[in-house]
């Protein structure tokens, strides 16, 4: 299974990885979801960046509808969390691994952090 890497302005994301399994003769759809989200700058900038993200399709299902929420959070706490004229630096992670459309785990991390408050 191969991982393509994909490196848009600094920022990596591990695009759908997604596999087929064989168990005795009965084929099993294995969907394996990750996305990574970083971004560093002014509030605007790292706003305009999460809502870029919103049209760029990442994974499937209920992952992605996190993955797209997840920014739309990070686009409203850059103009009503921080100051305008602040630094700050927005990770965000998030993977999911379904199997014949049942979600057997999932994980979200997202870490929003002033660096600079001048």
């Amino acid at each position: 299974m191969a991982i393509q890497h994909t490196s848009i302005h600094g920022t990596i994301f591990k695009d759908m990885r997604s596999s087929l399994r064989i168990d005795l003769g009965r084929k099993e759809e294995v969907h394996k979801m990750s996305w990574g989200f970083y971004a560093q700058g002014k509030p605007s900038t790292v706003a305009n960046k999460a809502i870029a993200e919103i049209d760029v399709k990442r994974c499937d299902g209920a992952e992605e509808i996190a993955r797209i929420r997840v920014m739309e959070a990070i686009n409203e706490l850059c103009y009503a969390g921080c100051n305008s004229e602040c630094a700050i630096k927005v990770e965000a992670s998030g993977s999911a691994y379904t199997e014949n459309g049942v979600q057997i785990s999932n994980q979200l991390k997202l870490n929003f952090e002033t660096i600079s408050a001048k």
